[in-house]
């Protein structure tokens, strides 16, 4: 837990780190900044009144754009990457993306889809992906073994248009580290005055350092400063350390004290989920990227006036009430009155 802000009546942020327990091939990027790699098939859709007839694939400032501008319409877009994509040699597809005004009916079809020479295909579903318009970097583990030489893209638009933005999609021979911008939706941003909040230090209760949680949690880097803000809300990180440790539901609590009153609590948690958990009716398993099962973390909020509220998160970047893999923002909402102490908890393993 790094530390806390407050506005009166407002906000309260502060920030947690939960420490939960639990090659020879080299990378392959596809060619996503090269609009010259890419082929418009609006004849793969279908039915030829979705087909879209003005779309386009660009590259601005770093970014690639596949977009269609007609509501409800959609398109594919054809590459060859240049070297053979050996998904048995490369299982981890890693994408940083933003999808805008996708269609939630698209979300059935296709992201990406990798074809080889020898017929066998795979598709990674638009349903994997997080379409909230916001910047996502995802891990995709697919569960082939094809060797593609051939990939596609694929958007279906909703009712004002739709847009996917992509700055990267790597193939790689072993599940990765992010750093803390490829984790988090929006740029951290320096310290500024941000009107009602009110940082609650951690003090001694911060034992944990950065290289700590880097390490148990899998980030490449931590925060650059002590103090700076996230979606506009500040955080400070601790005296003793850089983090606190949330304990598991059976042996305690995290507790901070708080003489403020709020409205919403503000945190940041690095959370390290299981490698794999069973997935059913297959011989393999998944890597979850969150979950949401309520009694797998548990904020309280004690107040002055001796009463309590119980809280599970919701995540801005992936407006969801869930816990994420890796370094996410949360938020939960406070009564309005004057707090004693926050705890928190969690059984996730």
């Amino acid at each position: 837990m790094m530390g806390v802000t407050w506005r009166s009546q407002a906000a309260v942020a502060l920030l947690l780190a939960s420490l939960i327990c639990s090659g020879a091939f080299a990378e392959v990027s596809l060619p996503v900044l090269d609009e010259s790699a890419w082929t418009l098939r609006p004849d793969w859709i279908g039915d030829p009144r979705e087909r879209s007839a003005d779309a386009s694939y660009t590259v601005r400032d770093g970014i690639a754009h596949l977009h269609v501008p007609e509501p409800g319409r959609s398109i594919s877009a054809q590459a060859r990457p240049a070297e053979p994509v050996d998904l048995a040699a490369l299982p981890y597809v890693k994408v940083r993306y933003r999808a805008v005004g996708v269609s939630p009916a698209a979300e059935r079809g296709y992201f990406l889809y990798l074809n080889d020479t020898d017929g066998g295909s795979i598709s990674i579903r638009l349903s994997e992906l997080l379409l909230n318009g916001k910047w996502h970097t995802q891990i995709i583990e697919p569960h082939a073994s094809i060797v593609a030489d051939e990939v596609a893209l694929h958007l279906g638009a909703g009712p004002e248009g739709g847009e996917l933005q992509i700055a990267s999609i790597e193939f790689l021979p072993a599940y990765p580290t992010l750093s803390v911008a490829e984790s988090l939706s929006l740029p951290v941003e320096p310290p500024a005055e941000a009107e009602g909040f009110r940082v609650l230090t951690l003090g001694d209760l911060a034992t944990a350092a950065a290289d700590e949680v880097r390490e148990r949690v899998g980030l490449i880097d931590w925060f650059a400063a002590e103090e700076f803000a996230y979606g506009g809300v500040p955080f400070r990180t601790g005296s003793g350390g850089d983090a606190a440790a949330i304990p598991k539901m059976d042996a305690g609590r995290l507790t901070v004290p708080c003489d403020a009153a709020a409205t919403e609590l503000h945190f940041i948690v690095a959370t390290r989920l299981p490698a794999w958990q069973p997935r059913p009716f297959t011989h393999w398993g998944v890597r979850k990227r969150a979950f949401s099962q309520v009694e797998r973390f548990r904020v309280w909020l004690d107040y002055a006036d001796g009463t309590t509220d119980e809280a599970f998160p919701w995540c801005p970047d992936t407006d969801r009430f869930e816990l994420c893999r890796g370094l996410k923002s949360y938020c939960v909402p406070a009564a309005g009155k004057p707090l004693s102490a926050t705890r928190a908890s969690t059984c996730a393993r």
